[in-house]
């Protein structure tokens, strides 16, 4: 569990390296999502209902018809902008609901181009069969439910839920790609994995004021005063570099030991990271 917990963080810290690439992918994807959007906007969908005779012919047969060319070619001259019987075949689709109820819905790029074609077509085919010219005679049909009302997701949101989605799969994909990149750069670039790579162990990590300058740092250096736990954290650390004894504020003429200390600026566990930032703190290392 602690193997997959310090993978997972291993994971992040590359991410967070390359968030640049990240941010730049789901960015385009961004902008891919919502142009599909605007190439290729929402439809809408109205339905019409015409009830049949009970004795009238098998419900299917009246299905066929009712999707037939005789139908759709009579319908095809009040269906605005002009459509072809090809066209208008792939946006109307006819079904039974019950024994001699029969629904006609139609698609369009607006609610009054739908609910026209729905009622063209609905109105075709019971002009069809009143005329005795079907192959099932005379049949009185009736518009019992014309299409006055269409549905469908309007531009403004299907533009957001596409860049919006487009922006999560170009973060997906930008994050496997800093993963694929940060998984091939051997090279060390963190506290922790430059002392295993050498095998010396980070022995302390305090947190200090984070300088602007170098002049700043250089007067840290010099007069750093630790609070009472990260003294004994330091202590403790000296104690273990065998120099419990050292007395740091001996004059500088005098020979004695020293200890270095070292920050490396890309490593955010020895710099100041988002939170420690507003509290003006950064991470000594001994």
């Amino acid at each position: 569990m602690s193997g997959q917990a310090l993978d997972l963080r291993g994971s992040a810290q590359i991410v967070r390296r390359y968030r640049i690439l990240v941010l730049a992918v789901a960015l385009v994807g961004l902008l891919l999502g919502a142009g599909w959007a605007v190439l290729h906007p929402p439809v809408k969908s109205s339905n019409a209902l015409i009830v049949l005779p009970v004795s009238s012919h098998e419900i299917a047969t009246q299905v066929v018809i009712a999707g037939s060319e005789p139908v759709l070619s009579s319908a095809v001259p009040s269906i605005s902008p002009h459509t072809t019987i090809t066209d208008l075949r792939k946006h109307v689709k006819i079904k039974s609901l019950t024994g001699n109820l029969i629904s006609v819905t139609a698609t369009g790029s607006t609610a009054a181009q739908a609910e026209a074609t729905a009622n063209a077509v609905s109105n075709s085919f019971i002009g069809y069969l009143s005329s005795g010219i079907s192959a099932v005679g005379h049949v009185q049909a009736k518009l019992v439910a014309p299409a006055n009302s269409a549905s469908g997701s309007s531009l403004p949101i299907r533009l957001a839920i596409l860049a919006v989605l487009g922006a999560i799969g170009g973060a997906v994909v930008g994050a496997v790609t800093a993963l694929a990149l940060g998984r091939g750069d051997r090279r060390l670039r963190e506290r922790d994995a430059i002392a295993d790579a050498i095998g010396v162990p980070v022995v302390a990590s305090v947190a200090v004021g984070h300088p602007s300058d170098p002049g700043g740092w250089g007067k840290l250096m010099a007069e750093y005063e630790p609070g009472v736990i990260h003294a004994w954290s330091l202590r403790r650390a000296l104690n273990q570099l065998g120099l419990v004894d050292l007395d740091l504020k001996s004059p500088r003429d005098e020979a004695r030991p020293w200890v270095a200390v070292i920050s490396l600026s890309s490593d955010r566990k020895a710099m100041a990271d988002r939170k420690s930032t507003r509290l003006n703190s950064s991470h000594i290392t001994i």
